[in-house]
């Protein structure tokens, strides 16, 4: 149970280190659009204005909101796996 624990634990950690770097990734891709040093987080999918922009926001908003819920599952089992393996 506790090997279980611990894989979706490191599988949740592992969701939320892949919507970081799409996250990143997307910022840099708008950056460059834009023409700027600055990052530009895209997280509001109304204001993009192509198609695959619209996708592109879309696609970040739902894996953001799989982070949301995974880093603290993801948490909740790590805790759980410590202190059973204790």
């Amino acid at each position: 149970m506790t090997i279980a624990l611990l894989s979706f634990s490191r599988l949740c950690f592992v969701w939320c280190a892949f919507y970081l770097a799409l996250s990143l990734q997307s910022a840099v891709w708008a950056s460059k659009r834009h023409g700027s040093k600055t990052l530009f987080l895209e997280i509001q999918s109304y204001r993009a204005s192509g198609k695959r922009e619209k996708a592109r926001a879309k696609l970040l908003r739902r894996v953001a909101l799989g982070a949301i819920i995974a880093m603290p599952v993801g948490l909740a089992c790590w805790l759980v796996a410590v202190v059973k393996g204790a």
